[in-house]
């Protein structure tokens, strides 16, 4: 089976990445697997010599931006790696021209992450995601995101439209099951994201060295900050399972 994944091709977010790469190990073993590389129509029409001009002139911004800015040019040069690596750059994709090359997949995967977030999407971008530029091969999701407590009302058409044409569609949040699912008008499944799918050994491969020989700990990840109640529950759950939080695992992302 010939799949291609469509997805958020973001070289600044870490987590994208992994996902990506974990969806991507799990349908390689039904045969092969491409993620597309989405782009709006107008970035293709620029040529590759533009686009990669832009990206240079992108991190040499960076660069001068001082030492957060290096870090970013750091983290951008690292994702770029790990796609080459693990072959995460694939067939180029835009709503207008439709998949590059010869090469045609039998299914179209959707997901993971904020794939299907209308708050910061075209239309067409969103019809892009939906895979609604597709005639010919199935068309799934799996643990998409809406990214939102909503989407905006421009959009529920195309989520309709879109959602309907699949054979199969998943999420990976209860709230985004329980929108979609108001705007269908029937179930919608929740699973797992796609780093829950696979072994500490396929880990291993992609880290060598970084798990193994410590001590149980619990890893604790909360986007934006924590309650008192919310504290107070992390650290009673802690105590109760000998499991310790260390202070530089408690992570805490702004929203």
């Amino acid at each position: 089976m010939d799949t291609l994944i469509i997805t958020i091709n973001d070289k600044r977010n870490y987590g994208n990445r992994l996902q990506n790469w974990a969806l991507s190990r799990v349908l390689s073993r039904r045969g092969t697997c491409k993620t597309a590389s989405t782009l709006l129509d107008g970035d293709l029409a620029k040529g590759r010599g533009t686009r990669a001009r832009e990206r240079a002139a992108y991190v040499r911004d960076l660069l001068r931006r001082g030492s957060a800015g290096h870090e970013a040019a750091v983290r951008h040069a690292a994702v770029e790696r790990f796609d080459r690596r693990w072959g995460l750059n694939g067939p180029i994709l835009t709503f207008r021209d439709g998949l590059s090359g010869r090469w045609r997949p039998d299914t179209i995967v959707i997901g993971s992450d904020q794939v299907w977030n209308a708050m910061w999407a075209s239309p067409d971008d969103l019809s892009l995601g939906l895979g609604m530029n597709f005639d010919g091969p199935t068309v799934v999701s799996y643990a998409a995101s809406v990214g939102t407590e909503d989407v905006p009302k421009w959009a529920v058409p195309a989520f309709r439209e879109g959602i309907a044409r699949m054979g199969a569609v998943s999420v990976r949040e209860d709230r985004a099951a329980d929108v979609l699912g108001g705007i269908l008008g029937r179930p919608v499944a929740v699973v797992a994201d796609p780093v829950a799918l696979l072994t500490p050994e396929e880990w291993r491969s992609v880290f060598p060295g970084t798990v193994g020989g410590i001590e149980p700990f619990a890893l604790e990840y909360f986007l934006g900050e924590l309650s008192a109640e919310q504290r107070a529950a992390m650290d009673g759950s802690s105590r109760r399972t000998v499991c310790p939080i260390p202070v530089d695992t408690r992570t805490s992302v702004s929203a």
